[in-house]
């Protein structure tokens, strides 16, 4: 990390310490679970998985005394990315099932669709595959629900993984360009070309052809989607 990133990384976690040790004094304990929360993503971003780890859980204690099942839903979402970052895959999904559950109850379906792409991928770190294709299906069904372009590329993207994991060069090779398609449509021009590269470096036999590329249908005003990226709060991806 250059050092300009560490010192902008330090303030980040001073601030958000201030903020929290803030909320808590005047007994505001949304702001102190929001404060945990942010604090949380920014270690995890840092390296500091097992930080995270607390940082979340902390947030995620506050929401639930307090009742806020849509907020501790994005907390449960971003530990369980700070838990597979500290190699506690079984803990992670664990945790995903649970923000899932409780995304359904509250009905955001398109976080819901960000933590079901999250499963995916902590499923497939594990060899898990047949359950990884599974939510990667359901969150594209979902994204594609929403118009979430670029939330499909990344979920394709996955998929990809997910295929090249099984040795199933020709599926992932599709991934690929379904991903760079969803992408494109979503104003993601530079990921987009990244996965069309990732295609094309990988080699296919002459007996596994590639099944035709299926892209999302196009809409009359297909922009990058409203909701935040993942490692925004509450939508941290894998």
């Amino acid at each position: 990390m250059a050092l300009r990133e560490v010192g902008e990384t330090a303030q980040a976690i001073e601030a958000h310490e201030r903020a929290r040790d803030l909320y808590r004094t005047v007994g505001n304990s949304y702001g102190e679970g929001t404060a945990w929360m942010n604090l949380g993503i920014v270690l995890r971003k840092s390296g500091e998985a097992r930080k995270a780890i607390e940082a979340q859980t902390r947030a995620c204690d506050l929401y639930r005394t307090i009742g806020d099942g849509h907020r501790e839903a994005s907390v449960r979402n971003n530990l369980g990315s700070a838990l597979r970052e500290d190699g506690r895959q079984d803990e992670a999904i664990d945790e995903y099932s649970r923000a899932i559950s409780l995304y359904e109850q509250v009905g955001d379906g398109q976080r819901h669709a960000v933590a079901l792409m999250n499963l995916g991928a902590a499923f497939a770190e594990v060899g898990r595959l047949d359950e990884a294709f599974d939510a990667y299906g359901k969150s594209l069904e979902m994204r594609r629900a929403y118009d979430d372009w670029y939330g499909m590329g990344l979920t394709f993207v996955h998929l990809a993984e997910a295929w090249e994991i099984a040795g199933r060069t020709a599926e992932a090779c599709t991934a690929y360009l379904q991903a760079a398609d969803a992408l494109s449509r979503g104003n993601a021009p530079t990921e987009a070309a990244q996965a069309r590269t990732r295609a094309a470096a990988l080699t296919v036999s002459p007996t596994d052809t590639p099944t035709p590329v299926s892209p999302p249908a196009r809409t009359a005003d297909s922009v990058r989607p409203g909701p935040p990226r993942p490692d925004v709060p509450g939508t941290a991806g894998p």
